[in-house]
């Protein structure tokens, strides 16, 4: 990726990236936890998968900051996994 922004440097654009994916995470459980989960079911099941998901990610961002990017690439993959299985539990109809 190349950016061409004269006023910043790579550090602070690679900060201020990884700060925004941190801050967003953490909004998006503070939301979770404030709409007491979905109504439509949802419940313990997908606390546990989303809770999995989130392990997943920001293993993920550390791999590719080590520059792993074998680990990086099977965080990515298994990540699109749990986000189809999260998604097909909520939007499945329940008996």
């Amino acid at each position: 990726l190349w950016l061409d922004v004269p006023q910043l440097t790579g550090m602070q654009i690679f900060v201020g990236v990884l700060s925004a994916g941190l801050l967003s995470t953490g909004l998006g459980w503070g939301l979770w936890i404030a709409s007491n989960r979905p109504k439509r079911g949802g419940g313990p099941d997908v606390t546990g998968a989303m809770l999995a998901l989130t392990a997943v990610v920001l293993f993920g961002m550390i791999a590719g900051i080590m520059g792993w990017w074998l680990i990086g690439v099977v965080c990515l993959v298994i990540s699109f996994l749990l986000i189809l299985s999260i998604l097909g539990h909520l939007i499945a109809p329940h008996p």
